[in-house]
């Protein structure tokens, strides 16, 4: 990358390519945030700044793009348009979907197992999940499975989420067979969605995603841990131990943003 100022601006030359593109947006846009003050006035006044690309000069500059600060390309240059502001993935409709699934033991907090993401924007809603295994002791048990989301997003209100948790067991023994215990499909009974809150950040998403989210259980509780309360919805899937044994589960988990 070279570096010289012309009589009629500042140039910075770069390599035209895809990459190039993100290192000028980046370089341009790192040069002019020294401060919040001086990214709301550029956010303001300009959003992107013409770049030009090179047709004369060393054979090694050919092709390059000269970003121009205040002023235009030469004539006859036809100018890309790099964004300023606002970088990739702070843009004020980019929303992400995330969402915990957490497991209690001997009666302890929620403990985080599984944290899932996605970027929203899909017309038919955008999909995340996966899979994760624990042990459920007799000292621990019941053990109790809940979830949380929310949406990180630079818009206020609310979401929707529908879920989907599959549950099996396997006892602690190493030829007992893995077997179906649970399965949760949808935030009620009716396939309802679940409304979870839109929050600025990452940081305001931890505390959102601790208010547990409902699923619709069906019927009846098919764990056998002697689980309280109505089936749907219901807030916490309660799994026992084996007995004098533990019991090993695999919870699946789908959710999708809307």
């Amino acid at each position: 990358m070279s570096l010289f100022q012309p009589r009629v601006g500042i140039l910075i030359g770069v390599a035209a390519s895809v990459a190039s593109l993100v290192a000028v947006n980046t370089l341009v846009t790192a040069s002019a945030s020294g401060s919040k003050s001086a990214r709301s006035g550029a956010t303001a006044q300009k959003e992107y700044v013409s770049a030009c690309p090179q047709h004369k000069g060393p054979a090694e500059s050919i092709g390059d793009l000269n970003v121009r600060v205040g002023s235009q390309c030469a004539a006859g240059q036809k100018p890309f348009k790099l964004a300023l502001w606002p970088v990739a993935g702070t843009t004020p409709k980019a929303e992400y979907g995330v969402a915990e699934i957490f497991v209690s033991r001997g009666g302890a907090r929620p403990a985080r197992f599984a944290l899932f993401s996605t970027a929203l924007g899909s017309p038919a809603g955008s999909t995340t999940g996966g899979q994760f295994r624990f042990t459920c002791t007799p000292a621990q048990a019941p053990c109790k499975i809940s979830w949380g989301a929310a949406v990180i997003s630079q818009r206020t209100g609310t979401s929707t989420v529908f879920p989907r948790i599959t549950v099996h067991k396997q006892p602690n023994i190493t030829t007992a067979p893995m077997s179906f215990c649970e399965y949760a499909d949808g935030a009620n009974n009716n396939l309802g969605v679940a409304r979870v809150q839109r929050v600025p950040s990452l940081r305001a998403a931890g505390p959102a995603m601790r208010t547990p989210q409902t699923m619709g259980l069906g019927g009846s509780f098919d764990c056998g841990a002697n689980q309280p309360g109505p089936t749907s919805p219901a807030t916490e899937i309660w799994v026992p131990a084996d007995g004098v044994n533990s019991n090993f589960y695999d919870v699946w988990v789908t959710l999708t943003f809307k």
